[in-house]
């Protein structure tokens, strides 16, 4: 039993937390229901930012929910205390990170790229395995992206290692050639190595990197330059070093 009057502090607590967990979930229903029943540009563009579908949503007790006709959903408010990172960091005696295979490229929207490195595709390929499968991927993001690898840091921010327009599978697509052909550009597939010859290469290209807001890319950067570097000059890829090891 709880005695309520001996623990009025901890009640007075509780009640507050309460009413405020009513209060934000009261909030989120009627977001719901707008999104579900209007049909205005606002809507249409919350619906795009939250990747949600009208003809999925599900409101609870929807017939107890009201809506005022002036309702307007609330912005939400930029946090201004941003962490800036250091510029020229990339001490990585104290940064870690690893592959993650529980992560699928959703997080990212590809576009234009967070960094870039120039290491060797075949070194990469040895110190964390074969790629992730593209087909996971959307359709337009999948062309120009043979292979890609998602790594995961301390700080549990997300980044994914990417080739970008570097093979074969992008520059022999129908779209690609029809828009060259229509700019009177010529661009064989000849001149482009297949996705597996460019895994394969132990020279300098440059792969794409995308990382989550507020993730420290330049470490990320360095210590994937300082993990190429340590499988170069040894006969077993990283996997067998780690095996070994454990």
């Amino acid at each position: 039993s709880y005695n309520y009057e001996q623990f009025s502090d901890f009640t007075k607590m509780f009640n507050e937390l309460k009413a405020e967990e009513e209060k934000k979930n009261m909030e989120e229903q009627k977001l719901l229901k707008y999104l579900k029943n209007n049909k205005s540009k606002r809507a249409d563009d919350i619906l795009k930012k939250l990747q949600l579908k009208r003809e999925d949503i599900v409101v609870e007790n929807e017939e107890e929910i009201k809506i005022e006709e002036d309702y307007e959903p609330k912005k939400k408010k930029q946090n201004k205390n941003v962490y800036m990172l250091p510029k020229y960091d990339e001490d990585i005696s104290k940064y870690s990170a690893w592959r993650c295979f529980d992560q699928k490229p959703n997080f990212l929207q590809i576009g234009y790229p967070d960094s870039r490195v120039f290491v060797p595709p075949a070194l990469v390929k040895k110190a964390f395995g074969p790629m992730h499968n593209v087909d996971y991927m959307e359709e337009k993001d999948r062309t120009p992206i043979s292979g890609y690898y998602i790594f995961e840091d301390a700080n549990m921010d997300l980044f994914m290692l990417y080739d970008y327009k570097q093979t074969t599978q992008f520059w022999s697509s129908k779209e690609v050639n029809r828009k060259l052909c229509k700019s009177k550009r010529r661009n064989t597939p000849e001149s482009w190595l297949s996705p597996k010859e460019f895994w394969e290469q132990k020279e300098d290209f440059e792969l794409k990197i995308k990382a989550t807001p507020y993730a420290d890319v330049r470490k990320f950067r360095a210590w994937i330059k300082h993990q190429c570097e340590l499988v170069k000059e040894s006969p077993k890829s990283r996997m067998d070093m780690i095996i070994e090891k454990f």
